[in-house]
């Protein structure tokens, strides 16, 4: 690449085999510049004989090829000196020769001939990350940012003639800058590079035929993947990310996990905040760090990871898949009364228990509701609620309790008032949920008793323990 003010020419005697070009000279007429330091024309290293200028314009260039027998090819360079003008350059050539005083098709050679090979040398810079509006300058000779002139791709495999691209937000075919200029020495592209890898860089010059490599290769900072992408709650997990250029710095790339698709919110999975002390070790420029973390909260969540340096998070593909091990909840009656009396309290206890193996997660809810009666007190975790369809919230409550471990349990002491003026069935039931709990046969609990009401006998009687007379007197008696 360059600018190298040279062309070539060749001469060749297509003659019979026994046909000799005698006395064999090579006239070039060139423009006036290419007078001066820096002019050389020769024939096989040697130098021609003669520098004649031939008025303003024009200068002729006299080489002596001697004689030329049949077969024989005799090759030689123009060097010129550095002119803009004659970066292209019009030349005539004409052959002369005792041997071809009789031949008149022997007509002068007219060319426009290329003094400079165009094109990218090298690219600034040769780091960059992901998502980021990138700008490569690159620097080289007679670059052309006009809409059909240069242009460039970047390619993972390394064959400028493929088409196996990087993946950006645009293409080798956008327009390079500044617009509309060429003859340039420096020319840019910008991009977003939406994947992580090591590159080669091509640049295809106006005018030539493919596509040039151009060296050191591009690296492009940011994560390729990450592992596991399902993992289990309440269990440690340590998440690699391969990459390119990675950080594990306390101030190099940091990372987090959200609830929603939405990186640039602070919406975080539950039991985890921004990592910023990426491991194995301190150190930059690795191809893969982790981050560990105990989740908290099943579901679907996203990877968020940012370079150092850099001012967004980028969502890395797949979602993070959280699963919790299956809980348990069981509901029992450990004590309740043995009969319901009207107007009487009757007391129960109700146990909640986690039979595992998991956590009963994010937190366990229980409703106990009763008919024709009263909870006397509200045992600590519930609160009353509005039944829909008794429509007295002193008759249901609603105990909320945080994840349970496996084997952790509660006990509620209830205390339940009967109206004393019900007649018939009173019962009291709860129901318990928790989103872990795949084992629901044990959810829900019932005591179940006809209410114990009197059965009173009023009877009248005559007395008979007074003697003879008008005592003006009788008996009653109310039995149960």
């Amino acid at each position: 690449l360059g600018h190298h003010m040279s062309f070539g020419w060749s001469v060749f005697n297509t003659g019979p085999d026994a046909s000799v070009g005698h006395n064999v000279g090579l006239l070039l007429l060139l423009p006036a510049e290419a007078l001066g330091p820096g002019l050389n024309a020769s024939v096989a290293g040697s130098p021609c004989d003669s520098y004649t200028s031939v008025g303003e314009d024009d200068l002729e260039v006299l080489c002596d090829l001697g004689n030329i027998a049949a077969g024989v090819t005799l090759q030689g360079t123009v060097t010129l000196p550095f002119h803009r003008s004659l970066l292209w350059v019009n030349v005539t050539a004409q052959l002369l020769s005792i041997s071809l005083n009789q031949n008149s098709t022997v007509e002068p050679v007219a060319a426009l001939m290329r003094t400079f090979t165009p094109g990218a040398d090298f690219f600034t810079p040769t780091v960059v990350r992901w998502y980021e509006d990138v700008t490569l300058t690159f620097n080289g000779t007679e670059l052309d940012a006009r809409v059909d002139g240069d242009s460039v791709k970047i390619v993972l495999d390394g064959n400028c003639s493929g088409d196996n691209t990087v993946l950006a937000s645009g293409n080798h075919t956008m327009q390079l800058g500044p617009a509309d200029t060429y003859g340039l020495e420096q020319s840019m592209y910008r991009n977003v590079f939406l994947a992580a890898d090591v590159v080669t860089v091509c640049y295809h010059a106006a005018g030539e035929a493919a596509y040039r490599k151009l060296e050191p290769a591009l690296q492009i900072r940011g994560v390729q993947s990450y592992s596991p992408t399902a993992v289990l709650t309440r269990t440690q997990v340590v998440v690699q990310f391969d990459g390119v250029l990675l950080d594990s710095y306390w101030n190099g790339d940091s990372v987090k996990v959200v609830r929603s698709q939405d990186c640039s919110g602070d919406d975080f999975m539950a039991g985890t905040v921004e990592m910023v002390d990426l491991g194995p070790s301190d150190s930059a420029g690795l191809s893969a760090v982790t981050a560990s973390f105990v989740p908290r909260a099943k579901g679907n969540f996203t990877m968020c990871y940012r370079l150092k340096g850099s001012q967004q998070y980028v969502p890395v593909p797949p979602l993070l898949q959280v699963d919790a091990v299956p809980a348990d909840v069981r509901l029992q009656l450990l004590t309740s009364a043995a009969a319901a009396v009207a107007g009487k309290v009757t007391q129960h206890t109700l146990e909640i228990r986690n039979l595992g193996p998991g956590w009963a997660e994010p937190e366990v809810v229980v409703h106990i509701q009763v008919n024709q009666s009263d909870f006397v007190s509200v045992p600590s975790h519930c609160v009353p609620v509005l039944n829909p369809v008794v429509g007295n919230p002193s008759r249901l409550l609603q105990c909320r309790f945080e994840a349970m471990a496996s084997g952790e349990a509660h006990s509620l002491e209830l205390s339940v008032l009967p109206e004393p003026s019900y007649s018939g069935y009173v019962f009291l039931s709860s129901w318990a949920s928790a989103d872990t709990d795949t084992q629901t046969s044990n959810n829900f609990v019932e005591w179940k008793k006809a209410v114990i009401e009197p059965d009173l006998v009023l009877s009248f009687f005559n007395l008979t323990n007074f003697p003879p007379g008008y005592h003006m007197s009788f008996a009653w008696s109310l039995e149960n």
